[in-house]
């Protein structure tokens, strides 16, 4: 037990009339389960991310990648991981900062540029598990849409602090984002591109 848990000011058995008077446990589906908690979390934010999370989570594993959580906030959300003992032999992770949205929000801060090979994933509709979509981005190629589209000369992104936000994005940056869709069966091949990208820039 950590020595950070305090229960010096528990007091025991507090529930346990309400647990003799019955309860019952119901297994639920993957999709209700994903389905209930995007619905919870249109209101709260913190909801919304850990929907965002567990889902992007689900489709990291089911395609073999491991999935580590930062002990510490410094930018990073999650580190997705591959062993490539089978191809060769180099083992590849990537950072991942992720960007959650019960609707579509493109962002972009210039603070991820220090993080190496980090990939920014965007879990848009988060609420709804029919229109959801996450799309994967690398920083530079998510620099490119914000060049492409003309973002990167506002003064959000050329003043201080170095951001660009924009809700709804639009057709054609939604068209620009096309190519980064993603797939629970592509996650294997975009973290292990995304590292190699980083190899042949270092």
């Amino acid at each position: 037990m950590r020595k950070s848990y305090d229960f010096s000011n528990a007091v025991q058995g507090v529930h346990h009339r309400q647990y003799n008077q019955g309860h019952s446990v119901r297994l639920i589906t993957e999709n209700e389960s994903q389905s209930n908690a995007a619905t919870v979390s249109a209101g709260d934010s913190q909801l919304t991310e850990l929907a965002g999370r567990f889902a992007l989570i689900s489709q990291l594993t089911k395609d073999g990648v491991e999935v580590a959580l930062p002990v510490r906030d410094r930018g990073v959300d999650l580190i997705a991981y591959a062993d490539l003992d089978e191809q060769n032999g180099q083992f590849v992770a990537c950072p991942i900062q992720l960007k959650v949205s019960t609707g579509r929000r493109f962002s972009v801060d210039k603070k991820y540029a220090r993080i190496a090979n980090l990939l920014l994933v965007y879990v848009w509709d988060v609420q709804d598990a029919a229109q959801s979509r996450t799309y994967a981005l690398t920083y530079a190629e998510a620099c490119d849409i914000l060049a492409r589209k003309g973002f990167d000369q506002t003064d959000s992104w050329k003043g201080k602090r170095g951001e660009y936000s924009i809700s709804p994005p639009g057709k054609e940056l939604l068209k620009m984002m096309e190519p980064f869709i993603m797939k629970p069966e592509g996650w294997h091949k975009r973290i292990v591109s995304a590292s190699q990208k980083q190899k042949k820039s270092a």
